[in-house]
């Protein structure tokens, strides 16, 4: 099974929409968050 990687950065809006967006389609199993 292959991993999302999701490059987060503290108070970065998109950052914030991207792992929501991820979360609403089911993938919060699915990918990594690396600060």
């Amino acid at each position: 099974m292959s991993q999302l990687i999701l490059y987060y950065q503290p108070d970065c809006h998109l950052c914030d929409e991207a792992e929501a967006l991820m979360l609403a389609v089911g993938l919060a199993e699915s990918y990594q968050k690396v600060a």
